[in-house]
């Protein structure tokens, strides 16, 4: 649509200055003395090539017309003031791109890296799990066999929660959301992992394969269960495992595991590929603006709320905003909010307690989509080397643009399909073969519904176990 004429809200004579080019409803800051349209340009070029427009096809496909229609305009034009906020504030920064000069820096360091993969196992008895966490550690500059070690920190084929007395598993009970409780066991044995390489290799830098602090109060509700004394063994070093109780709770177990990672030698770090619909990043910037007075409450309001009509997230926002090889200074975000009544008070200082992670987005190359950083406040000093190394390290493979020993080390960990048929079709072979030889026709037939994919299965053919 034609874009309307903004009024800025300021009322003095100097400042009456009107915008043709805006969408409606877009502040603008005519006080802000504008750079040379070579950064619109820029943003523009961002918008306009091929691997943006998939993602905005995605953003914009449940908006209405009017907005499609305004969405370019609404997203250049928020990503060019938003650009030059950051850049009057020094929050972004620059990498120089000189591979000998980083990798000679590094030199004989032992750089980590780490990622989980969980098998595709069918929900037989009570909830089989295989999960294996691995770990690849290089050392630059060093040769022969001790450059590279690939190890399997964590693999554990068992149950997700106890069963009857003799029962073995995660949990010490069952909630009624099984993936939860998936969730929950993927994200503390990954983090002990990392523990446990911390332990024995004593890196100098840890890369994790996904966020460094999650969301926990999701899980924070009455009822679920708490982690089993085998669990507990997998979890935490020996001196933190003697725990019983709200003490064995997910809530403090992983708060535990977090605290184990900041206090250690190591700088760990989260790295973040996938993109997803937060504006949490954008939103903390834009109140730092207004802190800093840069911009005032009601244009920061209209900022967010364009970003949540538009569906404009973090991940698009700073594809257009950052140019090659550049990323923003980490902002700590706090991901686990105690709210009053949703939250049991119990949980309430433990959740006051976790971490903020300082999040920040570098771009690796310029037709490459922004990846998110996480890392503790106690690493903020070092980094400028930390995306120094991951910068570098996204650009060693032609067209590719993640960091490479994750990407190796993803491989590493995954759990192929080719080795969980064979374990599900055992599996299903052996809890049949039970359920046979009890001869009871109420137990074969909930076998039956259990295993089959469908009603019209050749296991419910008439007469097929007379």
């Amino acid at each position: 649509g034609k874009a309307e004429t903004i009024e800025p809200q300021n009322t003095s004579k100097k400042s009456q200055t009107k915008r043709q080019d805006l969408p409606p409803s877009v502040p603008y800051f005519p006080d802000i003395k504008k750079k040379s349209e070579s950064s619109k340009s820029k943003i523009r070029q961002t918008i306009e090539s091929s691997h943006v427009i998939t993602q905005l096809l995605a953003a914009t496909a449940t908006l209405s017309a009017q907005s499609q229609s305004d969405y370019l305009g609404v997203l250049e034009t928020i990503a060019t003031q938003i650009r030059e906020k950051l850049e009057a504030m020094g929050k972004i920064k620059k990498v120089e791109i000189q591979h000998n000069r980083l990798w000679l820096s590094v030199k004989n360091k032992k750089i980590a890296f780490i990622d989980g993969g969980m098998a595709n196992m069918a929900s037989l008895g009570s909830a089989p799990i295989a999960i294996r966490v691995g770990s690849y550690v290089v050392k630059p500059g060093t040769e022969g066999p001790e450059r590279e070690a690939f190890d399997f920190e964590i693999q554990l084929v068992g149950e997700l929660y106890q069963s009857g007395m003799a029962g073995e598993g995660i949990f010490d009970g069952l909630d009624e959301d099984i993936d939860r409780m998936k969730d929950v066991a993927r994200i503390c044995l990954e983090t002990a992992g990392a523990i446990k390489l911390a332990e024995r290799k004593e890196p100098d830098f840890i890369f994790m394969h996904g966020p460094l602090v999650n969301p926990v109060s999701m899980y924070s509700y009455k009822g679920f269960p708490n982690f089993s004394a085998q669990g507990l063994e997998f979890l935490l070093p020996e001196k933190e495992r003697e725990r019983t109780g709200h003490d064995a709770n997910f809530i403090r177990v992983h708060l535990a595991q977090l605290r184990f990672l900041q206090s250690c030698k190591a700088v760990t770090c989260g790295v973040i590929e996938r993109s997803s619909n937060s504006t949490l990043v954008a939103q903390a910037y834009i109140n730092l603006m207004c802190k800093d007075q840069l911009i005032t409450n009601a244009d920061a309001d209209v900022f967010k709320q364009r970003l949540r009509e538009f569906k404009i997230s973090d991940s698009i926002l700073f594809e257009c905003v950052l140019n090659e090889a550049e990323y923003m200074e980490p902002i700590p975000i706090n991901k686990n909010e105690y709210y009053p009544g949703r939250t049991p008070d119990i949980w309430m200082q433990d959740l006051k307690d976790y971490p903020l992670p300082s999040v920040s987005f570098m771009k690796p190359s310029q037709m490459s989509s922004p990846v998110r950083v996480e890392m503790f406040e106690c690493s903020l000093g070092k980094a400028e080397r930390i995306f120094d190394l991951l910068v570098h390290s996204s650009r060693l493979l032609p067209q590719y643009a993640f960091p490479a020993g994750l990407d190796i080390v993803d491989k590493h960990s995954k759990i192929p399909n080719w080795m969980t048929r064979p374990i599900n079709a055992r599996l299903s072979a052996q809890i049949m073969k039970k359920a046979l030889e009890t001869k009871n026709p109420t137990m074969i037939n909930a076998m039956r519904r259990m295993l089959c994919n469908s009603p019209r299965d050749m296991m419910f053919r008439p007469g097929i176990f007379k």
